[in-house]
């Protein structure tokens, strides 16, 4: 008798008889060499950031006539230009348009030279202003300054540093913003982010783990060694002194993809000899003994490839997580997965053997004569 295939098994058992599958498989081998072909090769690729300077020259104004006959009708006209995402204006010294990241420079300054030169039925010329003057400016152009303060007393530098950050010139003419930012902000918005994604990614699991098993107690099982990534993970960190940054916690989203898939091998393997009449017991050591080849060689795939980006400053963390995770939980799993899927269901299972004849069944015999076959 065959047993009944659950949601993967009936993907596979199609995909193994279709006539489309071949073609599947060639058009995701075309997919993978169009996108290497076309991955930039430049170790830092450029990025478009490109904004401009708008001087607009005007004698003898004071500061509220240039706002009222200057500044707000151009941010009106030039905030109207595609991809544009920023337009800001000052009385003094100039008015800055700033494009979306990534708009070609050449296209866009194209488009500002258009609009000022097609629109200036807002520029009062004859009365004091001149010509707009446009600069252009890139990424390169923007400088940046990095100001890092210390002393003894934690909480009150704290303060200090933020009366600072709040303090800016008074001008009745704008509204100024302020933002009490730093690294520590930006890493803890990074992890919030990820950690956000792995709760979303193991409730996406656990719901698939039900639909294949159709059980709630097994998926429990299966997911059980991910909160071991920790052992793994932060010791892995630790040893060459590396933080834990945003990509360390994407490689333990990873983590949990692949402890799930060695679970799964396990408790599937376990299942099918139980089905088959084996002892529950022997099947759970036989299961361990089986799969633990298959797993480590997986495994070590991975942290072979993992090694390649170790050097990298970005994703050190990635390589870091992947490679002392699956080094570490390997092992747990071949040891946890076992013990806790018999310490569940040996209630359930152990008691399924192979099938007997009963004690109390009829035995028949029969006499064959000499020379017959029966």
């Amino acid at each position: 008798m065959t047993p009944a295939l659950g949601i993967s098994g009936r993907i596979a058992a199609f995909f193994q008889t279709a006539q489309i599958t071949p073609l599947l498989a060639s058009m995701a081998l075309l997919l993978g060499c169009s996108a290497v072909l076309v991955t930039p090769r430049e170790e830092e690729p450029q990025i478009n950031v490109t904004m401009a300077n708008v001087l607009i020259p005007f004698a003898g104004a004071g500061v509220r006539d240039v706002k009222q006959m200057v500044a707000i009708p151009a941010e009106q006209v030039l905030s109207q230009i595609n991809r544009v995402k920023h337009v800001m204006s000052v009385a003094r010294p100039s008015l800055t348009v700033l494009f979306k990241v990534g708009v070609a420079r050449a296209d866009a300054l194209v488009r500002l030279y258009d609009t000022v030169n097609f629109s200036a039925d807002w520029l009062s010329v004859g009365s004091g202003g001149l010509a707009p003057i446009i600069k252009p400016k890139g990424i390169e152009d923007a400088p940046i300054v990095t100001l890092t303060l210390f002393g003894t007393a934690a909480t009150k530098v704290a303060y200090d540093l933020e009366r600072v950050a709040h303090h800016q010139p008074t001008d009745s003419d704008r509204d100024y913003a302020t933002k009490w930012d730093g690294e520590w902000q930006m890493i803890r918005q990074n992890l919030r982010d990820t950690g956000a994604a792995y709760a979303v990614g193991l409730v996406l699991i656990d719901l698939l783990v039900v639909a294949q098993f159709g059980s709630y107690l097994t998926p429990l099982i299966i997911m059980a060694p991910i909160p071991l990534t920790i052992d793994g993970v932060m010791p892995g960190h630790a040893l060459p002194s590396s933080q834990h940054t945003a990509t360390s916690m994407i490689g333990m989203i990873a983590l949990a993809g692949i402890i799930v898939r060695n679970s799964i091998l396990l408790v599937d393997y376990i299942d099918l000899r139980v089905s088959e009449g084996m002892d529950f017991k022997e099947a759970v050591v036989h299961s361990t003994i089986t799969r633990a080849q298959p797993i480590m060689l997986t495994g070590l795939a991975a942290m072979f490839g993992a090694f390649f980006i170790l050097d990298d400053p970005i994703f050190n963390g990635l390589t870091i997580s992947l490679v002392f995770g699956i080094l570490v939980l390997t092992v747990l799993t071949l040891v946890v997965i076992p013990l806790l899927y018999f310490v569940a269901y040996r209630n359930r299972l152990g008691t399924l053997t192979a099938p007997r004849l009963p004690t109390d069944a009829p035995l028949r015999a029969s006499i064959t004569p000499q020379g017959e076959t029966p």
